[in-house]
């Protein structure tokens, strides 16, 4: 949501910076800071701060999910990398957080491990990637589809399930062994949080990846 507000935000002042009045030159004026900031606010609040999403709203958001997916498993390979500087792995561990509609999502561990407990709260499963056994394998995710398209469940939520490949990789001395593929879901789930545009904090819908478990 954010990448997409600064790229609306981008695109909008390019726009009205570069159009001319029909009365001439003379009439020109360049928006102050305030201005872009009220009409980007004025955008927001017509599209993502509304009681309801258009279908190509949601579209778009079922597409965000997808890449919120694929972010989720770049940021668990650094974030299980032992080698990693510790300060670079808190890093990861907080962008993993931000993908989840909350800290009591549940997470299948077979998510990156062949074995284990069958679910675990998001945190107590960031725990048991940073102290494996054995080297953690590379997880590798493919094959991210829509399933079930976001639908109402609620006055300011919509649900929805993606379904994607899980394979894993170890490492050996010449080379890189792959598992067998495991089909996976996750929840999709659109809902209203606070978001700040310039001084102001807005109610703006946003999508985020709730539970993960074997298909």
């Amino acid at each position: 949501m954010r990448k997409f507000i600064i790229l609306f935000v981008s695109a909008m002042a390019y726009m009205l910076l570069s159009s001319r009045s029909c009365e001439g030159p003379e009439q020109e004026s360049i928006m102050s800071d305030e201005e872009v900031v009220a009409a980007t606010k004025d955008s927001i609040e017509h599209q993502f701060a509304s009681d309801d999403l258009s279908t190509a709203l949601l579209n778009t958001m079922e597409v965000q999910a997808h890449q919120k997916l694929a972010d989720l498993y770049d940021y668990l390979n650094l974030y299980a990398n032992a080698s990693l500087d510790s300060a670079f792995r808190i890093q990861a561990r907080l962008m993993i957080r931000k993908l989840f509609v909350s800290d009591t999502v549940q997470i299948n561990t077979l998510l990156a491990s062949e074995t284990g407990e069958p679910n675990l709260p998001l945190n107590d499963y960031l725990r048991s990637l940073t102290n494996p056994v054995v080297p953690s394998p590379i997880l590798f995710i493919d094959s991210i589809r829509t399933v079930s398209s976001l639908y109402r469940t609620g006055e300011m939520s919509y649900e929805g399930i993606i379904a994607f490949e899980r394979q894993l990789g170890y490492l050996t001395a010449s080379d890189t062994t792959l598992s067998s593929n495991v089909s996976m879901v996750a929840e999709m789930l659109a809902v209203k949080v606070s978001r700040a545009v310039g001084s102001d904090t807005m109610q703006v819908w946003e999508v985020l990846l709730g539970d993960i478990r074997q298909e």
